[in-house]
């Protein structure tokens, strides 16, 4: 692999606590908010009860408590969540029927609180300087840490508890590509224009959201193209540029997962964690969004299939596809535009140009370039020329 920092940029861990607990460590860290503590909480405006624990250095871990309410039904005597009292009685409708007696059921409502924490793992591990594999020899502290650093922060360190006590909610991954290095001929926002063009909604906006501390170790994404979820795993995909992109000429592609967290224990990430675990990631889904498949004027691309000498019927397709997207200038809308049997038969000629090498977005006519490398492509094989 060339010319590319690959890792895990963020993970964010949940579990329940009492909400006794959560009211006992915000006042405990009120109290104790001073220069030598090294943190303070803030609290939600509209949700006091609600607060994040933030530390006045940078040290790639935050906090968060917040509550959810929750109505309980009430049948009998016993207590039941909804989605429970839906799936045993099986009706949406009031009064019910239980073994043909008529009764009614009560409702109340409860505040279920929970700590969720996000660990950058570079910074929290404390790892300095670039690598190819940003996960080198982080994960191996990160437990460690984590429990001395839930100890610290309060007295009853059964409030926080320990890793294994939580369960993964998300991961966020990514590639750093540097153009110069992989000699892409074009810039990086004429590199953004090809891939936002992508397999990628457009109902988004950009944002800027960085820490200037963490950002002087740890370049942090402000450009961010749309999501697009993914039916098994709800995993929005976002690509990103760095915040001095336009300065190193580097682009960011980044993955956030949303992980079912009973499905998959925070030890078990940790122990799975690697540069090929990310790797499978970010590769899976930038295959989904940009595409395989290197970058070429209409015309060349044109050539490229006529040489590939398939059915005419099938040319003529492909070329159509090229056509539709350099209309639309985007995967996503042309995809849209689609209906029926000729969806089907877009989705197929994607396919087709991939196997070609021959990406569906063409280079626009004022870039003068004749090719584009695909980045991922440059990445694994290194670049060409």
């Amino acid at each position: 692999m060339y010319s590319s920092t690959i890792g895990t940029y963020s993970f964010t861990i949940s579990k329940s606590i009492a909400e006794g607990d959560a009211q006992y460590l915000a006042s405990e860290l009120e109290k104790s908010s001073d220069a030598a503590n090294e943190v303070y909480i803030i609290r939600n405006e509209k949700y006091p009860d609600s607060y994040r624990i933030q530390y006045k250095k940078w040290n790639g871990l935050t906090w968060s408590i917040w509550y959810e309410t929750e109505t309980i039904y009430i049948l009998g005597g016993i207590n039941y969540s909804e989605s429970d009292f839906y799936r045993k009685f099986k009706s949406q409708f009031a009064p019910y029927y239980v073994r043909n007696r008529y009764i009614r059921y009560s409702t109340d409502s409860r505040r279920n609180f929970k700590v969720e924490a996000t660990i950058y793992p570079k910074v929290f591990a404390g790892i300095q300087g670039e690598t190819t594999d940003d996960n080198i020899d982080v994960f191996a502290v990160i437990e460690d840490k984590f429990n001395q650093e839930t100890k610290r922060l309060s007295r009853l360190p059964g409030i926080l508890g320990e890793l294994s006590g939580y369960r993964l909610k998300q991961g966020k991954y990514y590639v750093d590509f540097d153009l110069t290095k992989l000699k892409i001929p074009c810039t990086a926002e004429q590199m953004l224009v090809l891939l936002n063009s992508g397999n990628l909604p457009f109902d988004y906006n950009d944002y800027m959201e960085y820490n200037e501390d963490y950002c002087n170790s740890h370049p942090s994404p402000i450009d961010n193209l749309p999501s697009v979820c993914d039916d098994n795993v709800g995993a929005p995909i976002s690509v990103t540029v760095n915040q001095n992109a336009y300065r190193n000429n580097v682009i960011r592609f980044e993955i956030q997962c949303k992980y079912k967290s009973w499905k998959y224990s925070i030890q078990q990430y940790l122990k799975d964690n690697s540069a090929d675990y990310c790797y499978d990631i970010i590769c899976d889904y930038f295959n989904r969004t940009i595409m395989w498949g290197n970058y070429y004027t209409l015309n060349d691309a044109k050539k490229i299939i006529i040489g590939q000498k398939f059915s005419e019927k099938k040319t003529e397709r492909l070329i159509n596809t090229l056509e539709s997207t350099q209309e639309h200038r985007s995967i996503y809308k042309a995809l849209n535009y689609q209906s029926g049997e000729r969806k089907v038969e877009f989705y197929k000629s994607l396919r087709e140009l991939a196997g070609a090498g021959i990406n569906p977005i063409t280079i626009p006519e004022d870039y003068n370039i004749a090719f584009v490398q695909n980045l991922l492509d440059a990445h694994i094989n290194g670049p060409r020329g």
